[in-house]
């Protein structure tokens, strides 16, 4: 190493004198091959350089992983655009070095996503000669990115390997049908497109006859047409059509003109369907039409009170069997001018179709409230519920909605109230359970970061009277939930954060639940004097089942106060080599749900005795005899 910069001085006084002498003769020719001698010598110096360099030396699969996962970060919709690269920057990682350079020239698949205002025309238009035979995707804009519209490359793929194609449309005088057959020149009269993917925009309304889809209608899979309306004959079948997305559509059936009702025939596999901001209208004796059995979910977006009647409307026509229909509602409040039916109309529709509720579920969060009803058809074992959803409502919808639903019947029913937000909002101003009393639900099933803060007010709003303002009790007056059997609450999260505003967290849950529980014992016990069907059933949290509420409000119902893990988990059965013990009695066994949990919490003897109710002499009688007939089945398996 020391004879280093001697040979390296050497070398350099060598090449010197050799391009001296050069010089002197006026030899071109000659410099010129000593340069590409000299040039040679570097290169052979840089590859055994390069010998030592880990990431020169990285293997091609583990460079082609690189340059996927970097690509997909930096073109990623969830990627923060103010602190992120932009889309394009993924390209810097391949210049790196020449190796880097020729491994991604070599990966095909990396360059088959040509959006235009990520990367540019130029940059678009060299990554069309780098795709191979790939399928790629095209997000252009039609007039500004007229060049490569009209490259020939792009019109030579377009009809073989074009897979995703988006085009937004500014010219307020677009002609989208105009524009794909341009792109599609090149292909044969005829031939069906491989295009799985087509979204059109326009900024105002315009129109695209479905002619000019005609060729894309059998490999289609997903349609989004925004302020463009769909006239001329409308298909006979779009057989692999799945997603269907119209916004600021006129999908109201005209001369010349197919409604959605027209063209959804043709969607035998349609699953989702998105509507925002689309008018409709049709007379009274439109005849309904049963949307396929496929369906996962249609969303109903309107963007008023006047397009919310016709979404409605719509809603009425198409009837639906599975999946969620969706109803989206971007006004803040409501107005006078709502319609008094806009919640409970799909539902009660649903009811008069012979499907029962199953479930009532109500998600608080803040000044918001998420909202869904689920049915079930009458007789019937579907694989997917109906399910109605009302997403993200603001709070001043509740009475509303509350109002809306009170008379549809949900005897057998499910009330579910989660509540994950700290209670700082929307039920920390006043009880909003308040105005549920009326439904008919058999069961109450609390949930959430904050269930406890929701079974409060669920008890105070069970000791409030349905005909009294001020909680006095009318002679006659019926009681809150009249149909309710079954209360539950789920144990909370040990990790529940607890702020300065509302600290119900589960270490805190007896401390704010032993109070309002009087509530609850008053419930149970007027349900029974008043010859009403008696509570069955109070799952609660396991650190709430020795209290001494508990141990009351246990003979006040129909069976007993268990555990909410139990109450999930009623019938579980448990087998080994040597022995087999299965649930026989669920009134009275469940209670052993409470012995396990009693040895969990070592609790004293007489903490225990009292709570298992061993008092009962009758048991101490029969267990002995069921212990016996269980040794002998088992010892008579074992000799089998």
């Amino acid at each position: 190493m020391t004879d280093s910069p001697v040979s390296s001085s050497s070398l350099r006084d060598a090449w010197s004198q050799r391009l001296l002498a050069l010089r002197a003769r006026d030899d071109v020719t000659a410099i010129e091959s000593s340069l590409r001698d000299a040039q040679a010598v570097v290169c052979l110096h840089a590859s055994h350089l390069n010998e030592y360099n880990v990431a020169a030396s990285l293997p091609e699969e583990v460079l082609e992983l690189l340059y996927l996962d970097t690509q997909r970060l930096c073109t990623s919709n969830d990627r923060d655009h103010q602190f992120e690269p932009p889309p394009s920057e993924w390209i810097a990682v391949t210049h790196v070095c020449s190796r880097w350079r020729q491994v991604a020239l070599k990966l095909s698949v990396l360059w088959t996503d040509l959006h235009v205002e990520a990367y540019g025309v130029p940059w678009c238009t060299e990554m069309l000669s780098r795709m191979g035979s790939h399928p790629f995707s095209l997000s252009v804009t039609s007039h500004k990115d007229q060049s490569l519209l009209l490259h020939p490359v792009l019109r030579a793929r377009a009809s073989k390997q074009l897979s995703r194609l988006v085009i937004q449309f500014e010219s307020p005088a677009a002609h989208p049908g105009a524009v794909l057959d341009s792109i599609f020149s090149q292909a044969d009269i005829g031939a069906s497109m491989n295009v799985r993917e087509l979204r059109l925009a326009c900024r105002q309304h315009s129109s695209l006859y479905w002619a000019s889809l005609e060729r894309f209608l059998s490999n289609l899979q997903s349609l989004s047409l925004e302020f463009i309306y769909p006239i001329g004959s409308a298909p006979s079948l779009m057989p692999a059509l799945t997603t269907l997305s119209l916004t600021s559509v006129d999908i109201t059936s005209h001369p010349g003109v197919p409604g959605i009702l027209d063209f959804i025939r043709a969607m035998p596999v349609l699953e989702s369907v998105t509507l925002t901001s689309c008018t409709f209208s049709a007379p009274i004796d439109t005849p309904t039409f049963e949307l396929p059995p496929s369906l996962t979910h249609i969303t109903f977006t309107p963007a008023s009170a006047w397009s919310l009647e016709q979404n409605l409307a719509l809603a009425r026509l198409l009837t639906q069997t599975t999946g969620e229909r969706i109803f989206s509602f971007p006004f803040p409040t409501p107005g006078h001018d709502l319609p008094p039916n806009m919640f409970s109309e799909s539902v009660k529709d649903a009811v008069d179709a012979g499907f029962l509720v199953r479930e009532l579920s109500l998600t608080f969060k803040a000044w918001r409230y998420d909202a869904s009803v689920e049915v079930a058809k009458i007789g019937s074992d579907q694989g997917r519920p109906f399910v109605i959803r009302y997403p993200n409502l603001h709070s001043s919808y509740w009475l509303f909605f509350c109002a809306s639903l009170e008379g549809i019947a949900m005897q057998d029913a499910t009330l579910r109230i989660v509540y994950d937000d700290a209670p700082s909002t929307m039920l920390a101003e006043v009880n909003s359970l308040l105005q549920l009393r009326k439904f008919t639900v058999s069961v109450i099933h609390i949930a959430g970061r904050y269930s406890s803060y929701a079974a409060i007010n669920a008890f105070m709003a069970m000791r409030q009277w349905l005909d009294s303002d001020a909680g006095t009790e009318p002679i006659g007056a019926p009681l809150p939930f009249p149909a309710l059997r079954e209360i539950a609450i789920e144990n909370p999260p040990i990790d529940t954060p607890v702020n300065d505003i509302a600290s119900m967290s589960g270490v805190n849950m007896s401390i704010h639940l032993d109070d309002c529980a009087a509530y609850l014992l008053w419930y149970a016990r007027v349900r029974r004097n008043e010859m009403l069907k008696p509570l069955r059933t109070v799952a609660l949290p396991t650190e709430l089942l020795y209290k001494p509420w508990a141990n009351e409000l246990n003979e006040l119902i129909e069976e007993s106060v268990i555990s909410y893990d139990a109450y999930m988990h009623p019938e579980e059965e448990t087998y080994n080599t040597s022995c087999r013990t299965m649930v026989l009695y669920r009134p009275y066994w469940a209670r052993t749900a409470l012995w396990r949990e009693g040895l969990r919490s070592r609790l004293s003897y007489h903490q225990f005795f009292r709570t298992t109710r061993f008092w009962e002499r009758s048991v101490c009688v029969f267990t002995p005899v069921i212990g016996m007939i269980g040794l002998l089945w088992t010892t008579s398996r074992r000799s089998h």
